[in-house]
């Protein structure tokens, strides 16, 4: 994202990360308004990698992904009104 001669991209970019571990795997998600997509990124080694990119092609404002102990993942999201979607475990 390249800004010059004044311009600016409010709310644009990437922002409002989240990160999580759930059994051996570490997971970072963001969502953009620059492309209209949440990003889920995943690995087992946080240092070296290699990471897996998941591409939701929605925007999950403010979110947060949750792990239930029976293998169910959820996006909590929202600002004025939150939602909880439960997502494919894939």
């Amino acid at each position: 994202l390249n800004l010059n001669a004044g311009m600016e991209a409010y709310s644009g970019g990437t922002w409002a990360s989240s990160i999580n571990y759930y059994k051996g795997t570490f997971y970072v998600s963001s969502f953009s308004y620059t492309t209209n997509r949440t990003y889920i990124y995943k690995t087992t080694n946080i240092e070296t990698g290699p990471w897996t990119t998941i591409t939701l092609n929605k925007v999950y404002h403010d979110h947060s992904l949750f792990f239930d102990d029976d293998g169910k993942v959820y996006i909590a999201y929202g600002h004025d009104n939150i939602q909880l979607t439960e997502m494919r475990p894939d």
